[in-house]
């Protein structure tokens, strides 16, 4: 157990990334469908490029969804809705028309209104709501008179009846009022008959949608058969319509068969095909990215990318949206662009395409045209470091998507008319989210500790506060940091480095400068040395802090902990050299500890970290040449390059020698252009006069 254990922590780094995968594996996996899938990809109107197909069993064909959906409609259309009789609302009317005609003749006995025309009035309500008062529900408004309805009976049966066979609330009141009795009582008897009359055949809706649900019940989702030993289809045929049902019924009817597989097993094979993909990305990320590989950090964001937009792909399937293409698959290859570069993104869009295609059920013209798309957006996003290119990009991908689709869609359909112009907007939709990416490379640079171009790019702003500063209070620093800066992008160039990013570093690199411009030679214009004042084991010692205070500052400002590394490792553990031989000088009797004299370092961890180390001291040691040469800046390159490498300053880099040599070659070449240095060419020999 104990050896175990050791084993395990020895080996952390290496079980970290295990578990990752593994992790990421499973998740994966969880994505895929959960039953059997149907090995053919096929749609109306491609080639059918498979072997002939033979039902295995006698299977029904299924409607589609459309076909469904268009008898639903015929039928409801077709279907008589149900009213029924109030008895309650007759009753009611006609015992308050009773009493208002009894009212009326008791108030007025001058009235006109005589016994036998009250029993008309009274007659005709009678004869009104025996007919029936219909109201008609609002989704019947429109029918015609010849419209046939139903009226439930006490007895639950009904009967059939047509829309003209009724009265409204309006030709009910005119047939009641139809009389000749003078106009003032006929005015006064119209006024309380209108808030009065009410309907009495009204819409039932229970009975309704029940007849309603009952009939739709009924009809068949299929409409035939498959015998078994028919071909369905023959290599090379078209697919039809019909062929296409065949195919989709087929599809159904083995997804059906219960008991033929086991869930378990299906997953199985899914974590199968998952493991070699993984394993071949594990494989790719060790032997090309091994600055990814080796950190953790770098490591879990690329996988959680991988899973987060596979997570996103079976969420829009489940959740039924109404095309695929809305999932922004170019979200992944802009973010590892970013932080990573073109290849790792190129290859991380591949496993996300290979894996999704299982996710999804869709064919090859998905992958391809995600592919296409995805790949126009590393190619559009070199040196992307503006906003407004971005955007630039984002167009570039809408026309890949736009095109890509438009060419599928015309070898498969044939004709302009059948191409389905309606997933153009969820394609832009997609180039919409896609714009998403560009927020949360903020977002994941503060989370997971990385530095994109944009970042860099608003660092070297030489208006920022904290250069800005350094202009004012150090500017000899802030010259020697420009110069250096130059040196490095250069050599940066030169060996396939990250030239912006070590151009960024070299800027700040001696803000800690800062605190204490005048004891750094660079800043001395007055021809005072505040060092006179100072032994040299306390010269040494300020000098050297001005790496701590660097990085106090810089985090006080809020810089990215990359850039902070460069400001540790610039001078790395080395030796201020002129302070140590005075002192020793000075102490002959003491053996001096070096260590006292000593950076703290660490070392550079990287070609860049390195190229800001021989940049920063080529720079720093030119100026003490008086009269600049080709040769004695050679010599000086050389010399000192050669120092650092004796003084193991860059074991830790994994620079070459040929780097380290093209980096010198770079240097030599800026610093002679820096002093207007010329070629001595050799005077052209005078003529000899003839005799």
């Amino acid at each position: 157990m104990n050896r175990l254990f050791s084993f395990l922590v020895n080996r952390l780094q290496d079980v970290t990334k295990i578990l990752l995968f593994v992790l990421a594996g499973l998740i994966i996996s969880w994505f895929f469908p959960k039953s059997k899938q149907f090995k053919y990809e096929y749609n109306i109107g491609q080639l059918w490029e498979y072997d002939d197909l033979y039902a295995e069993t006698d299977y029904a064909i299924y409607k589609t969804e459309k076909e469904i959906n268009d008898e639903r409609k015929e039928l409801k259309a077709q279907l008589s809705p149900f009213y029924k009789r109030d008895i309650n609302v007759s009753k009611t009317v006609l015992r308050k028309v009773k009493a208002e005609i009894n009212q009326l003749m008791k108030t007025d006995t001058n009235t006109a209104l005589k016994f036998g025309d009250r029993d008309e009035i009274i007659q005709k309500v009678e004869e009104v709501y025996s007919t029936g008062i219909i109201k008609l529900d609002a989704t019947h408004q429109n029918e015609e008179l010849d419209y046939k309805i139903y009226i439930l009976n006490n007895d639950n049966n009904s009967t059939p009846f047509r829309l003209s066979e009724f009265y409204t609330l309006t030709n009910a009141f005119e047939e009641i009022t139809n009389n000749n009795l003078p106009v003032a009582i006929k005015s006064r008897i119209m006024r309380w008959l209108q808030g009065i009359l009410k309907p009495n055949i009204i819409y039932d809706e229970s009975t309704s949608l029940k007849r309603e649900e009952e009939t739709l019940k009924q009809i068949s989702k299929t409409s035939g058969r498959v015998q078994k030993g028919q071909k369905i289809i023959s290599r090379g045929d078209i697919l039809d319509e019909l062929k296409f049902k065949q195919l989709e019924s087929l599809k159904l009817n083995k997804a059906s068969e219960l008991g033929e597989y086991d869930n378990n097993l299906v997953y199985i094979g899914y974590l199968l095909i998952t493991a070699i993909v993984l394993s071949l990305f594990w494989v790719y990320l060790r032997q090309f990215h091994g600055e990814v590989f080796l950190n953790t950090r770098k490591l879990a964001f690329v996988l959680i990318i991988v899973v987060l937009i596979l997570y996103i792909t079976y969420a829009a399937l489940s959740m039924g949206l109404p095309s695929i293409y809305i999932v922004p698959f170019c979200v992944v290859p802009i973010i590892l662009q970013t932080y990573f570069g073109n290849r790792l993104a190129f290859y991380t869009t591949i496993i996300v395409l290979f894996l999704a295609a299982f996710i999804t059920p869709y064919g090859k013209e998905f992958i391809f045209l995600h592919f296409v798309a995805c790949l126009v957006s590393i190619l559009a996003n070199v040196n992307a470091h503006y906003w407004s290119k971005f955007f630039l990009a984002t167009f570039y991908i809408f026309l890949a998507y736009v095109v890509t689709f438009f060419g599928f869609s015309l070898f498969q359909e044939g004709n302009l008319a059948s191409i389905n112009f309606g997933e153009f907007k969820w394609l832009a939709l997609n180039v919409i989210l896609t714009l998403l990416a560009y927020p949360l490379i903020p977002i994941f640079e503060k989370i997971f500790g990385f530095i994109s171009d944009i970042t860099l790019v608003e660092l070297s702003d030489v208006n920022k506060p904290l250069l800005k500063k350094l202009q004012l209070e150090a500017p000899g620093t802030f010259q020697h940091s420009v110069q250096v800066a130059n040196l490095a992008e250069a050599a940066a160039n030169e060996i396939d480095a990250d030239p912006m990013l070590v151009k960024v570093a070299a800027l700040y690199h001696d803000v800690g400068k800062i605190n204490n411009p005048l004891f750094f030679i660079e800043n001395q214009n007055t021809g005072f040395n505040p060092h006179e004042n100072l032994s040299y084991d306390e010269s040494a010692e300020l000098i050297i802090k001005h790496v701590s205070d660097g990085i106090e500052i810089a985090k006080s400002y809020r810089l990215p902990d990359i850039i902070i590394d460069f400001i540790r490792t610039h001078h790395g553990n080395s030796v201020t050299q002129y302070f140590y031989r005075k002192y020793s000088e000075q102490h002959p009797e003491v053996e001096v500890d070096k260590d006292q004299f000593r950076y703290p370092g660490p070392l550079p961890y990287s070609k860049e970290t390195a190229i800001l180390m021989m940049a920063d001291t080529v720079e720093a040691a030119s100026k003490s040449l008086k009269n600049p040469t080709s040769d004695s800046i050679d010599k000086l390159i050389n010399n000192l390059i050669k120092s650092k490498m004796e003084d193991d300053q860059f074991v830790n880099s994994n620079i070459t020698f040929k780097e380290i040599s093209q980096i010198k070659r770079i240097f030599k070449k800026m610093l002679k252009s820096i002093y207007h240095v010329r070629i001595a060419y050799p005077e052209k020999p005078e003529k000899v006069k003839e005799a």
